[in-house]
């Protein structure tokens, strides 16, 4: 196989993982959404306490932009919203069991995909 193939089967994979996510997590084109499901679920899994400043922080999107899309992800039960419990002024967001049943299924497909390359 040339380069050209192997080039055209590397996107073809991008493409269907691009669909794959599309399909099962609420992006609705949105990057932000993306980057803040991936920094939660990776906090969460590694068992780090993430607040909402250091989302702030780590985003390179306005606050409000991604206050809005945290309520949105909240409401529709994909993020947790909790006190801290060493200091009850600090919220940390945690994944929900929808988020990480989802973040596992995309690990499954991926390897699935990436397979056929």
């Amino acid at each position: 196989m040339n380069n050209t193939q192997k080039t055209n089967k590397f996107t073809y994979l991008l493409l269907q993982i691009r669909g794959w996510e599309d399909t099962n997590f609420p992006l609705g084109g949105s990057m932000l959404v993306k980057d803040i499901l991936t920094i939660v679920a990776h906090h969460s899994i590694s068992n780090t306490p993430l607040t909402l400043k250091q989302l702030y922080v780590m985003l390179h999107f306005s606050e409000a932009g991604i206050r809005k899309q945290l309520r949105n992800l909240i409401s529709q039960g994909w993020i947790d919203l909790r006190p801290s419990k060493d200091d009850g002024r600090l919220k940390i967001l945690f994944a929900s069991p929808r988020l990480i049943k989802t973040i596992h299924a995309f690990e499954l497909e991926w390897k699935k995909l990436s397979e056929s390359l």
